[in-house]
């Protein structure tokens, strides 16, 4: 198959790789809202305690797929060069969202009611980031978007 030597700043600033970056975000993060709201929607650790492992896996692909060579993230340096700082607080989220979901996943085995409360506090913290960080790609992704001309 082709390798990738493609150097992050060779990326061009392509409208349709943006686009077709920002709908395949979309879709992801449809699928992964349906799992974070089975995790926000219940407060029974015994059903809670498999979920934080599926939300590690999918995030962890998801994650890779906006990080890699050619994807959303090195498409939207390429339009917006002023968003490389940006990016970069993007990327250390997701290292910040794996330590809380493993966290999190841990916390949720111990279960009991000790616990409960804690897990309970740190899933509202971890949505809460999470759609934080969602709306400020999209915003970004966005702006790339029109900035390269894809209106």
């Amino acid at each position: 198959g082709m390798t990738m030597t493609q150097q992050p700043n060779d990326t061009v600033a392509d409208p349709h790789a943006v686009t077709a970056a920002e709908d395949q975000l979309k879709s992801e993060h449809a699928r992964m809202g349906d799992l974070l709201e089975r995790v926000g929607g219940t407060d029974d650790l015994e059903t809670l305690a498999p979920l934080p492992k599926q939300l590690h896996t999918q995030l962890r692909h998801h994650f890779a797929r906006e990080e890699y060579p050619g994807g959303l993230y090195d498409s939207m340096g390429a339009c917006v060069p002023e968003f490389r700082a940006s990016i970069r607080v993007l990327v250390d989220d997701h290292f910040r969202m794996l330590a809380q979901v493993r966290g999190l996943a841990s916390r949720a085995e111990e279960g009991g009611d000790a616990v409960r409360e804690v897990v309970l506090a740190e899933v509202n913290d971890l949505i809460g980031f999470i759609r934080d960080h969602e709306a400020r790609e999209h915003e970004m992704a966005d702006t790339a978007r029109q900035r390269a001309g894809g209106g």
